[in-house]
């Protein structure tokens, strides 16, 4: 999954719960626990996780090792998310703060034809 176990940024530990047993070695490789290290997509970039995150910080690191072609299409969009986090990404809204509006796109099955 991911090569650390702690945020670069507040070093936090990103390890998660248990992965059951039984499930280990058919599903997750061999891993003991999950991580709670959240991969970003940015879709037209790369197909899969571009860059990591970390759910406590919400700050961004690097996928890619240094001089991976990947790794250059992926900085602007690290710097973009460390330069300016938005507040409580991986967080639910507190009760005295407003929640961001959940935008859905239309569905093109129940959209009138002319």
């Amino acid at each position: 999954m991911t090569d650390t176990d702690r945020c670069p940024h507040c070093d936090t530990d990103l390890t998660g719960s248990p992965i059951p047993v039984e499930h280990r070695d058919s599903h997750y490789g061999g891993s003991t626990h999950y991580s709670r290290t959240v991969g970003i997509e940015v879709r037209g970039v790369y197909d899969g996780v571009l860059f990591w995150t970390c759910p406590d910080c919400g700050l961004a690191w690097h996928r890619w090792q240094p001089g991976s072609h990947i790794r250059d299409r992926a900085e602007p969009y690290v710097q973009q998310w460390n330069d300016d986090p938005p507040k409580h990404r991986h967080e639910t809204p507190q009760a005295d703060e407003p929640a961001a509006p959940r935008v859905t796109p239309p569905d093109p099955r129940h959209e009138e034809k002319p």
